[in-house]
């Protein structure tokens, strides 16, 4: 399904760009595109024709970051960390950076597991907007990937004041809460999040890992084994829930 649905968006764009061929956004949505189709070669080749032909495409330094965020993008997707995070970095050190700029950097780190750098980003939106529940969120999940987890409660904690129905920003105060050894805290919070939605198997996954702190290692298996029966067996998490159910079972031997 999303390889067709790829196959879609794909020529639907080299149309677009076929009829308006100075069309930069739509040559930016192609280049994108194609890396998310595992095509990185092809999204290069979109980008340097839009440098090459920078006057017809009408770029500008405003619009120049939109490209350079797509460029980091190809980047990452190629597999060379170093030099998109040089060239993001670069770019961030200009005199002047539009805000959207700065929130796409933000994604592109976390995307990539680069939460140490987003942080500082996250930290200039939270200064201007204390309250902006997407920096909110992004900065709980950045500083759990840091191991800051007191401070991802506290962001966690002030999101789901603004948004108390969100069972994303619930889940990762969940796990920091695990991280926390604050239990039953963390169990509460997943007993809301499978109660809305009972195949959320992260949120069986975190009451697995408590049972286990817990010593309850009958509890733990049953938790894993549930995980294992709602996550497709090709994906990495199955194998990684696998491998710690194999692990529980070696440890009780």
């Amino acid at each position: 399904l999303r390889g067709r649905l790829y196959r879609q968006g794909l020529q639907q764009l080299e149309r677009v760009l076929q009829l308006e061929p100075r069309h930069l956004s739509a040559a930016l949505s192609l280049a994108d595109l194609y890396s998310a189709a595992g095509k990185p070669a092809r999204s290069q080749e979109i980008l340097q024709t839009v440098r090459q032909r920078a006057a017809d495409f009408g770029l500008n330094p405003t619009n120049e970051f939109d490209v350079i965020r797509a460029e980091v993008n190809t980047l990452f997707a190629t597999g060379k960390r170093d030099a998109a995070t040089d060239a993001l970095a670069n770019a961030l050190n200009r005199s002047s950076i539009p805000a959207s700029f700065r929130a796409a950097a933000i994604d592109l780190y976390l995307r990539n597991g680069l939460a140490a750098p987003a942080l500082p980003l996250i930290e200039q939106v939270l200064a201007e907007n204390p309250e902006d529940l997407n920096a909110l969120g992004q900065r709980g999940y950045a500083c759990m990937q840091v191991n800051r987890f007191a401070d991802a409660r506290t962001s966690l904690d002030r999101a789901l004041d603004l948004n108390p129905k969100s069972n994303i920003f619930r889940l990762n105060r969940a796990i920091t809460l695990q991280h926390l050894k604050q239990f039953d805290d963390a169990q509460r919070d997943c007993e809301i999040i499978l109660k809305e939605a009972p195949n959320t198997y992260q949120a069986l996954f975190v009451l697995g890992e408590i049972a286990v702190e817990k010593k309850d290692t009958s509890a733990a298996a049953r938790y894993f084994e549930r995980c294992l029966n709602l996550v497709p067996v090709s994906s990495p998490d199955y194998k990684a829930i696998k491998a710690r159910l194999d692990d529980l079972g070696s440890a009780k031997k």
